[in-house]
């Protein structure tokens, strides 16, 4: 069997910048203690660590070594040379298919990692999170999330396919699309606990694939629903909810492209950062069909208003 291989690229800059010099690119291969299969398909850092997930590493291998895959996360930090690799870490009682480092979330000095694949003893609903803390210079687990009490398969089951993480709040969604709803819990003194589950507030069906990519930024949700087609076919939208004191969210307005199109897409992605809310729509058309646009908001008088449109200086088909 030819050996797989697994690298991703990171460019390392501070240094570079300073200097005035042409930042060089590294490239990042796995551990070699840890087989990889979806090396690099998370990547986050919080500016001193740097986390790469692969929710199908071949951790847990007490049989078969060719279905093994439990998951893993690697911490990198910043050297002289570049990243060096820190740490390889799995849960202690890490299971087969768990799906671990799917997804990854850091807030300062805290980690959470989702495993849609997750079997708990008092509940058939698979998935949830883990929570690390860095302690002493190593992440330490110091918290897990289960699916919500009560919750069936139909509802929550693979939950941690889609995951936002603010510190105070944890947004988890089912991966598979036709789940559309989450499940918001939040920092109690007693740990963290589930609080209430979402859905689109105008009734829109599974079909719109509600909820993907949360984005949480001071004190606001963003849900999108990318196949929403309650304007135009598969056209898109997204949801801004408002967090409340006691960290439930309120749905504030529901935010479409300018001029819905037919299949655009809008809020295929989306992401907020220091007052500003980008939402991609990589469909939509303008001088050339399917060229995809970027929508910018900013906060006026609690709405949220576009404020530009980005395209591609030579956009094509």
């Amino acid at each position: 069997m030819e050996r797989m291989t697994f690298a991703i690229t990171v460019w390392l800059s501070a240094t570079s910048l300073v200097l005035g010099m042409q930042c060089e690119p590294q490239r990042l291969p796995p551990p070699p203690d840890v087989p990889p299969t979806n090396f690099g398909q998370r990547v986050t850092t919080n500016g001193d660590y740097w986390f790469v997930g692969d929710q199908s590493a071949r951790t847990w291998c007490p049989g078969d070594p060719f279905s093994c895959s439990g998951g893993v996360f690697h911490v990198y930090v910043p050297s002289p040379d570049g990243l060096t690799h820190l740490e390889s870490i799995v849960p202690a009682d890490i299971q087969q298919g768990m799906k671990f480092g799917g997804e990854l979330a850091v807030h300062g000095d805290e980690l959470m990692v989702t495993a849609s694949g997750r079997v708990w003893a008092d509940t058939d609903v698979r998935g949830g999170a883990f929570l690390y803390r860095l302690i002493d210079g190593q992440w330490v687990e110091t918290g897990r999330l289960h699916p919500p009490p009560g919750s069936t398969r139909e509802e929550f089951d693979f939950l941690g396919g889609h995951l936002a993480f603010d510190g105070m709040v944890a947004i988890l969604r089912p991966e598979l699309a036709v789940k559309s709803r989450v499940a918001v819990y939040d920092r109690t003194t007693e740990g963290w606990a589930y609080k209430e589950t979402l859905t689109a507030p105008d009734g829109l069906p599974d079909t719109a694939f509600f909820g993907e990519n949360p984005t949480l930024g001071d004190g606001w949700l963003f849900l999108t629903a990318r196949e929403d087609s309650s304007i135009a076919d598969r056209a898109g939208s997204v949801y801004a909810y408002r967090r409340q004191p006691d960290n439930t969210f309120e749905f504030v307005q529901k935010l479409t492209a300018p001029d819905p199109q037919e299949l655009g897409r809008y809020g295929f992605s989306a992401d907020y950062d220091d007052g500003r809310l980008v939402v991609g729509a990589f469909l939509m058309t303008r001088e050339h069909r399917g060229q995809g646009i970027v929508f910018v908001y900013e906060l006026e008088d609690g709405r949220w208003v576009l404020q530009q449109e980005l395209t591609h200086s030579d956009a094509g088909p």
